[in-house]
């Protein structure tokens, strides 16, 4: 979402087809119209960069998709823990 919100991806439909489409239509935009990433506030687009790639607390690691088992978690590649499927 960041990345189509802020225009550094320049076709948003694979973002659309895998829950953007939802999104939008959370922050508000009708279903059917053209679609506007406008309607994302500033403020959650600048929430979102500020988050950590990972998180670790006692018990568990958060991320958005995955990381790579045979890897420590300082050596995480950063697009993998984005998206898993790199």
């Amino acid at each position: 979402m960041w990345q189509t919100c802020l225009g550094m991806v320049p076709d948003c439909d694979w973002w659309l087809t895998n829950g953007g489409g939802a999104t939008l239509i959370s922050y508000g935009q009708a279903q059917g119209q053209e679609v506007d990433v406008a309607v994302v506030p500033d403020e959650h687009l600048r929430w979102i960069e500020r988050l950590p790639l990972l998180h670790v607390d006692r018990h568990r690691i958060f991320v958005h998709a995955g990381i790579d088992p045979n890897l420590s978690l300082d050596e995480q590649d950063s697009q993998r823990v984005i998206w898993k499927n790199l």
